[in-house]
């Protein structure tokens, strides 16, 4: 019997997500959300003629192919990547790596990478600058960072963010592994870095709506009675399917879109793991002139 694609199944799981988690009694309103302008990326009419050789960018490391013609830009320490013009706002590839033909001249770059969760400070650092495919250089320009405010708990503590930009929500979604998303459009994709920026347009007639699943790292609570703290420490974590779902919409009687959050666990908890506490014992056992074991 064939079996679904990763792609075909990875939809299936997306379209069985469920409003049951996630605190959406705190749920912000979208007017309580932090208003930043998002830059643009720099425009290609404004490039130098050509790069040192020696300038490089911090977590962007560029390689180029075996027919010369290529370059790739590979993103580090959990960054996405973009290169080339794209239309203004809009979102990052969700790339942890990009590849574009050798030009004759310096092509604009933009890296984004989300930061600060663990300091209590979560925001987007956006680096924009410029690639030289000749020289293998790359120059920073400007480097932006935007505060993000948390719009939703889920299970394991999963946290989601959000801003606002020119009349739209921006949400981010933590990806630690390898995520999942459909954008506002119905688009499918995956995402190759460490976060997903997703855009939901309030004034949308039907709403809008942006979802993810995925896997997060899973570390479960084990009986008290059964384990040693320190047996309980030393247990490895698993991972666990998450999804999360953020949409906008809006009624007649609404004084504003109504910004709604669910996240929860996309599969069953798993089995509890192993205790290693067993201890051998010696046990004295008769043996018959055979070498087997004696009747008791």
């Amino acid at each position: 019997m064939r079996t679904a694609t990763p792609v075909f199944a990875t939809a299936l799981v997306l379209s069985a997500l469920v409003p049951s988690l996630a605190s959406a009694a705190n749920t912000p309103s979208i007017s309580a959300l932090p208003e930043v302008r998002l830059p643009d990326m720099l425009h290609p009419k404004d490039s130098p003629d050509s790069l040192l050789g020696s300038e490089s960018i911090e977590g962007l490391r560029l390689t180029r192919g075996h027919r010369q013609d290529f370059g790739t830009v590979q993103a580090l320490d959990g960054r996405c990547v973009s290169l080339g013009s794209i239309a203004p706002g809009a979102i990052p590839s969700g790339n942890g790596n990009a590849m574009i033909r050798v030009s004759s001249s310096a092509l604009p770059l933009r890296s984004e990478r989300f930061v600060g969760a663990s300091e209590g400070k979560p925001e987007l650092e956006i680096t924009d600058g410029w690639i030289d495919l000749t020289s293998n250089g790359m120059r920073e320009v400007r480097k932006t960072r935007i505060p993000l405010s948390p719009i939703g708990i889920g299970p394991s503590g999963y946290t989601i963010y959000g801003f606002r930009s020119e009349g739209n929500v921006h949400v981010v979604f933590p990806t630690p592994q390898r995520f999942v998303y459909v954008d506002s459009f119905g688009k499918l994709g995956f995402v190759g870095c460490q976060h997903a920026r997703l855009v939901l347009d309030p004034n949308a007639n039907s709403g809008s709506l942006v979802r993810v699943a995925g896997a997060v790292e899973f570390s479960r609570s084990l009986p008290k009675n059964l384990v040693s703290k320190r047996a309980e420490a030393e247990q490895p974590k698993t991972l666990r399917g998450i999804q999360a779902t953020v949409s906008v919409s809006r009624t007649k009687r609404d004084h504003e879109p109504l910004l709604s959050v669910t996240a929860t666990w996309s599969e069953d908890e798993p089995p509890m793991p192993v205790i290693g506490t067993a201890q051998a014992v010696d046990v004295p056992v008769e043996f018959n002139n055979r070498g087997d074991m004696g009747d008791e």
